[in-house]
């Protein structure tokens, strides 16, 4: 990818345009005028400043139509990394595209960088036809094999210096040996010039054999992209792609891996990358990537947004920017900065997992789930990405003897890596199912051995927060939630964890408080809010005494909230069909219940609830088929879970005992259906 400014640069000279002083006196100048539109955008594409080109030239209505502002606005687009709208606008210059080298220069380089070698030969060839002195275009298509001379700056003079002033008169003798001589050299010079090309064009292919490797995440991509980037190191040991490549994947390896060996690689690249000067995406990527390893976020945000305002938009910078707003307590702006990530790049799990890993500390259990699973289909061979996939399945009560075999398999991926992230993963991911097993012990030693290997991550400190709770360990439960807020103030996830902790523990005040720090911290209280809050307030009306009408009423007030902001809300129907139940208000629960139900026609909840009420109103018939309809749903569901099936069958069991001897018979026939469950 070109520098940043070589554009601007080559303006400059043109236009004897580019520092300050000369910028602020053209923008002076444009102020008056708007004749000066063109310089002032050519000296700021001179002074490295992308960014403004495209804002200015955005402000020029119809003039976005001329040929010569379109070049500079894909000049722009080119030295901010967005290659798809450079493209498009250089394409979009018709015939004047083919009297214009440099346009022609960066469609081949936009053509390498999508790995069509003969659409860039041929860009670059053109291009070459018209300016065989540029530098640049000489460079690209020596690398890609094209036997071409390289260009000195000072090649005239040295041509005339050793070639030997001719005598007047020859003999045919002397011009014979000369003409030998001319043959033997030229035959010598031939030869080196293919030498010289076939390694350049093997250099090349080997480059492009490395990249889209250095970005697939998993351990032995990264390594085949070492290795392959190594090659092309013995062939060429000055090639920028090559060196800024190593930096990056040995950063990769290090950061997303946890591989410790490779941090030492990473920084000797970066050094020799410093060194020459050369300033590319992935040499960014790389220095990022310690920073965030090191803790210097603010840094890492420096450097990313920085590049971001200039108008770069590199899926690497989005990334970084993303990751540092996060560690920052930026959480929102963070997760919109990954999603740009994911948007540019949608093929690298790297990205995918940590929106994923955003939507989950933001409390967004759905999207976290949805880019978990894409990472985990992304690259089967990644055992982070893999292990995350299997989480979202878990959290779904998907089965769990193939959510087992799944992780076996990860396991046996693993097991030849000196990988620590992705040991932590994948500890983490069976920690997760053995909690929904209700296996405390198992996920209690499965979370420790990940926090042994990260004590500071956040993810892994709720899930041993929510463990512990669910063990009855409640006070050392809540204190591994308050550490991983400490690290995540913005969480919701965290938050709303520690309110479910709080409501478990009986602290209903406790709940109803932080919930609050959860409103205060959104522009907009979603119905997730208002219908949790009323959960808070009828776990009070039904533990209080004298309290109880006021928090009936408050609690009700939430859950009609809840479905002003959502009509369809189907889960704010259904609390207050249970909220009417516990008033014993039968006939007002089965309206709502039946309003969750048209709403959502599977909803087995409802229908196990609908059961009950016609218990209470004496339609005994009529709630067994109720209660029938919701065993379908649930046996029909692969996601329901075990414990969920045990507890339906609990709960119909106990309904029909307690309405005496005019439902013996169902009573029977469910005690039944329970024990055949339990034997399985």
């Amino acid at each position: 990818m070109a520098t940043m400014t070589e554009h601007g640069a080559t303006l400059l000279k043109e236009h004897r345009l580019g520092d300050a002083e000369q910028i602020r006196q053209l923008e002076q100048k444009y102020k008056a005028d708007r004749n000066y539109f063109k310089p002032l955008a050519e000296a700021y594409l001179a002074a490295g400043k992308p960014g403004k080109v495209i804002k200015l030239i955005g402000n020029q209505g119809a003039l976005t139509k001329d040929p010569e502002v379109r070049f500079l606005l894909g000049c722009a687009y080119f030295d901010t990394f967005r290659n798809n709208e450079a493209k498009q606008i250089l394409t979009s210059l018709g015939d004047r595209l083919h009297k214009n080298s440099a346009a022609l220069r960066m469609l081949g380089e936009l053509a390498l960088e999508e790995n069509k070698k003969e659409n860039a030969l041929s860009y670059l060839k053109e291009a070459y036809a018209l300016d065989n002195k540029d530098r640049q275009t000489v460079e690209l298509l020596r690398g890609l094999g094209e036997n071409i001379a390289e260009i000195s700056a000072d090649s005239a003079n040295a041509f005339h210096s050793i070639v030997p002033e001719k005598p007047e008169r020859e003999t045919l003798p002397s011009a014979l040996l000369q003409v030998a001589i001319a043959a033997l050299c030229c035959s010598a010079l031939f030869g080196i010039y293919k030498w010289r090309a076939d390694v350049a064009y093997e250099a090349a292919s080997l480059v492009m054999q490395a990249r889209p490797s250095a970005v697939a995440g998993d351990v032995p991509a990264v390594s085949y992209s070492i290795e392959t980037y190594e090659k092309v190191l013995a062939l060429d040991s000055k090639n920028d792609y090559a060196l800024s490549g190593l930096s990056e994947a040995h950063a990769m390896l290090f950061f997303e891996h946890g591989m410790q060996a490779h941090r030492t690689r990473a920084e000797y690249y970066l050094k020799e990358c410093r060194r020459r000067g050369i300033e590319k995406a992935e040499t960014y990527m790389a220095e990022g990537l310690l920073g965030l390893a090191d803790g210097r976020y603010k840094d890492v945000k420096q450097l990313a947004s920085g590049l971001i305002k200039k108008g770069a938009q590199d899926e690497r910078l989005l990334y970084l920017a993303g990751m540092s707003e996060r560690m920052l307590g930026g959480l929102d702006v963070g997760l919109a900065e990954l999603k740009k990530a994911v948007d540019i790049s949608s093929r690298t799990p790297l990205y995918t997992l940590s929106l994923g890993d955003a939507y989950y500390l933001d409390g967004d259990e759905r999207n976290a789930r949805f880019y978990w699973e894409k990472a985990g289909v992304m690259n089967p061979g990644h055992p982070i990405a893999k292990a995350r996939a299997l989480i979202a399945a878990t959290r779904q009560n998907k089965d769990a003897t193939e959510i087992e075999n799944g992780l076996s398999k990860v396991e046996k991926i693993a097991a030849n890596l000196t990988a620590p992230k992705d040991q932590a993963a994948i500890a983490l991911a069976w920690a997760e199912l053995y909690l929904r097993e209700n296996e405390f012990k198992k996920a209690e030693q499965k979370i420790d051995a990940a926090l042994e290997l990260y004590p500071t991550d956040p993810i892994l400190m709720d899930a041993r927060g929510r463990i512990l709770i669910a063990a009855g360990e409640a006070s050392r439960g809540m204190a591994n939630l308050e550490s991983a807020l400490v690290i995540y103030p913005d969480s919701k996830r965290i938050i709303l964890d520690i309110v479910d902790a709080n409501i478990q523990a009986g602290n209903y005040e406790k709940a109803l408080s932080n919930l609050k720090r959860l409103a205060a911290k959104e522009e907009g209280v979603s119905k997730e809010y208002h219908l949790k809050y009323g959960d808070i307030l009828l776990k009070m009306a039904l533990a209080s005494g004298d309290k109880k009408p006021a928090y009936f009423d408050e609690a009700e007030g939430a859950y009609n909230r809840a479905i002003t902001i959502n009509s369809s809300y189907a889960e704010g129907y259904y609390s207050l069909g249970f909220l009417k139940q516990e008033q014993a208000k039968y006939q007002d629960a089965v309206g709502y219940y039946q309003k969750a139900a048209e709403i959502r026609e599977r909803y087995p909840e409802v229908y196990r609830q609908m059961g009950i009420m016609y218990v209470k109103l004496g339609d005994i018939d009529t709630a067994n088929q109720w209660f029938t309809d919701a065993e379908n749903m649930f046996i029909t569901n692969r996601r329901t879970a075990p414990n969920t099936m045990r507890e339906f069958y609990k709960v119909t069991v106990d309904t029909f005992a307690a309405a005496g001897a005019r439902a013996k018979k169902y009573e029977k026939i469910w005690s039944q259906k329970q024990a055949a469950y339990l034997k399985r």
